[in-house]
């Protein structure tokens, strides 16, 4: 399990307050665009850059999310 996994699944249950895998859509399983928007804000990459609210919209997963924070297109 990488790093960035391992942020954003913390991240995801923090906010969610239920189990979650690497498949889990955000928004299914109970988020809204603001709770994305504040969760994105905490988080920072390997590169220190901060996940973009439009791209984990492509993708709201933690996959997904992980790919941001470790810099991978």
């Amino acid at each position: 399990m990488s790093e960035g996994y391992r942020m954003a699944a913390d991240a995801f249950h923090t906010l969610l307050k239920t189990e979650i895998d690497e498949s889990t859509d955000f928004f299914a399983a109970g988020g809204n665009s603001l709770q994305a928007a504040q969760m994105l804000r905490g988080l920072r990459g390997s590169g220190g850059s901060r996940p973009r609210l439009g791209e984990f919209l492509l993708d709201p997963t933690p996959a997904g999310l992980a790919r941001q924070l470790v810099g991978e297109d």
